[in-house]
């Protein structure tokens, strides 16, 4: 009797030393996991951090074997994405925008990331299809809301344009840009007193920006605010003395103000910076012409045509030269020429043509 049991008891504690050791591999296997989602972590943010310093390929090789220490792993492939999209790699971005939606369909910027790439290849209207993704996920987007407004700018809708970049401001209330893109399309409506406002808005939260200065020269002028519009225009050019347009901007403010002389003086400098500009030759003949100097007026034209063979206005202020020149043929020639490219205005010079 007593074999019997202590064959049972040595039978019991070679259960329990089963079971035991069933239990220890299982502890064991739960800390392996763990061990490689911690490691998983520490790879992203390393990846992170070499991203922030511009290594890129070290960045995209950290996140890569971030993934592959934990598959599921949205935040790799989405930040992976954003390296490749840096360097240009759209397909390659947009797969792993790809893969981190299918992970989190709820990540609105990877919605967002992925139409940013798709614009670059060019492929405006899935770009688009993905914005509006991106703002049923979160309606306070403010860059979605931006690529949106200047969807509809550039398809002439500016009412529309106005909405979202105003969205995109309420995103984001420093958003410079979108200040002046709302600007640009209050503009497009001729409501420029509101574009002066969002303009100095830009301004406010980007003073050393010239394209802002220039912008808001431009509204005042509209607004006909022209002392104002100097300032403006000079501002841009101290911040960029390189800023051919606001130097012509600048010379049709004085040329509209009948200080001819200044106005040429700055037509010349944008000339100077940039040695094809068809518009700042033309604008520098008609401050010319105002003086009488004729042969000069008509040399600028000549080149502005060179430069630009379909120049309307650049032809019909030929033409009023030719007149004053008293080449009447060559007048009715350059008038007809600028009526043929669409400006009507040409029309009320040719009483004297046959």
């Amino acid at each position: 009797m007593k074999r019997i049991i202590k064959s049972m008891l040595l039978v019991c504690l070679l259960l329990q030393g089963v079971i035991y050791a069933q239990e220890e591999e299982k502890i064991v296997q739960a800390k392996v996991i763990e061990t490689e989602n911690v490691l998983a972590d520490k790879l992203y943010n390393n990846g992170i951090k070499a991203f922030k310093e511009g290594k890129h390929s070290e960045a995209i090789k950290l996140f890569t074997e971030a993934i592959s220490k934990k598959d599921s792993f949205d935040l790799a492939y989405y930040n992976r994405g954003i390296v490749h999209y840096a360097q240009k790699n759209y397909d390659q971005a947009i797969t792993d925008f790809n893969e981190a939606i299918n992970l989190n369909s709820k990540n609105a910027d990877a919605y967002y990331r992925r139409g940013r790439a798709k614009e670059m290849k060019g492929d405006k209207e899935r770009a688009l299809a993905d914005y509006q993704k991106t703002l049923e996920i979160d309606a306070t987007h403010a860059q979605a809301n931006y690529f949106l407004g200047t969807s509809f700018f550039l398809n002439e809708d500016y009412e529309k344009a106005v909405g979202y970049f105003t969205k995109a401001i309420e995103g984001k209330k420093d958003f410079a840009k979108a200040y002046n893109d709302r600007a640009g399309a209050k503009r497009m409506l001729k409501d420029y007193k509101g574009a002066v406002a969002d303009y100095h808005k830009a301004i406010m939260y980007d003073g050393n920006n010239a394209l802002y200065y220039n912008n808001l020269g431009s509204a005042q002028r509209k607004d006909d605010n022209k002392r104002g519009a100097l300032q403006s225009y000079s501002k841009a050019i101290s911040l960029n003395p390189e800023y051919a347009i606001a130097y012509n901007n600048r010379g049709s403010v004085y040329y509209d103000m009948e200080e001819y002389e200044s106005a040429i003086k700055d037509f010349s400098k944008a000339i100077e910076i940039k040695k094809n500009y068809a518009y700042a030759y033309n604008n520098r003949a008609a401050a010319k012409f105002k003086l009488k100097k004729y042969q000069e007026a008509l040399k600028d034209t000549d080149k502005a045509i060179e430069i630009n063979p379909d120049y309307g206005y650049a032809y019909m202020n030929r033409g009023n030269i030719k007149e004053m020149l008293r080449d009447e043929k060559g007048a009715c020639e350059d008038w007809n020429k600028a009526i043929e490219l669409g400006i009507k205005r040409a029309k009320i010079y040719t009483g004297i043509c046959h």
